[in-house]
């Protein structure tokens, strides 16, 4: 398992530009495109980069370089734009974490804890790691081992955590006290004193969530949403139904706030999950 590596003051790219590591010559060399990506009036998109060892993250700091989150012990990559000629073109690319335990998702990956970095945009450094968030291990070797983390946009000392099922279908995932299939939320000024176990710190947003993929937050309310991947090879009466269901879900959490009902809300994994075709059930 890896653990969590999080970058404090880094923010979602909205578009995704890359997919690699070997670095074109110039812009008019860049690597073609495998696919016919079609984009709205007023948009275009553009490969700079291909190679990355299976990218989950990507984060834009104060300098404008993209910070990439690889899987398979490959850890983070800053990536240094520049432009050419009107197009977005990559200047450097360098390991800014070289952990060979650091494998996932939105400048974060999975295992027994998260890690606060102080980051240094203009020279381009991450150091003083710090643990602030424990016991993030599902038990054995099954079950989903990334971790999505969220830093608030609204409240930049509110930090969010998921913790996946431990299966396909994860039984104790019912009780929150396992700490699995669950978002927590955590205050960073807090935990950067002293670090919390998931289970049982902070406080709990969601519970019934599978494996959560991706977060979402509305900022001029700080109202949060969550994307959840629901259950693989799922079957109705002995005949498989997979294909059209379940449907994946966008849950919303609302605000973080006393009086908020949907706060520490369970979203049904694993005794419910959501239809997508009716038809074919």
């Amino acid at each position: 398992m890896a653990p969590v590596t999080w970058i404090r003051g880094s923010g979602l790219v909205a578009a995704v530009l890359l997919a690699g590591q070997s670095l074109a010559q110039s812009c008019q060399g860049a690597p073609p495109t495998r696919f016919d990506i079609r984009m709205s009036e007023g948009y275009s998109s553009q490969l700079i980069m291909n190679g990355l060892s299976k990218p989950r993250g990507i984060a834009t700091d104060s300098q404008g370089n993209l910070l990439v989150v690889e899987s398979g012990g490959a850890g983070v990559r800053h990536v240094k734009l520049t432009e050419s000629g009107g197009s977005v073109c990559v200047q450097s690319s360098k390991q800014l974490i070289d952990d060979k335990e650091t494998a996932n998702t939105s400048m974060c990956p999975g295992g027994h804890g998260v890690f606060q970095y102080e980051y240094d945009a203009i020279a381009g450094t991450a150091s003083n790691r710090k643990l602030v968030v424990t016991d993030l291990r599902n038990p054995g070797t099954s079950g989903h081992y990334a971790r999505s983390l969220w830093v608030s946009h609204a409240n930049p000392d509110l930090l969010l955590v998921h913790r996946g099922s431990l299966g396909n279908i994860d039984v104790d995932a019912s009780k929150a006290e396992t700490g699995r299939s669950v978002i927590r939320y955590f205050n960073i000024s807090e935990i950067a004193q002293k670090a919390q176990p998931h289970a049982t710190g902070g406080g709990l947003l969601a519970m019934g969530v599978r494996n959560t993929v991706a977060f979402g937050e509305n900022i001029a309310k700080g109202e949060f949403w969550s994307v959840d991947n629901s259950i693989d090879n799922m079957q109705r009466f002995g005949a498989q139904v997979h294909n059209d269901n379940p449907a994946e879900e966008l849950n919303f959490h609302g605000k973080i706030e006393p009086g908020n009902k949907l706060l520490g809300g369970n979203f049904g994994y694993p005794t419910c999950v959501t239809a997508r075709r009716l038809d074919t059930l």
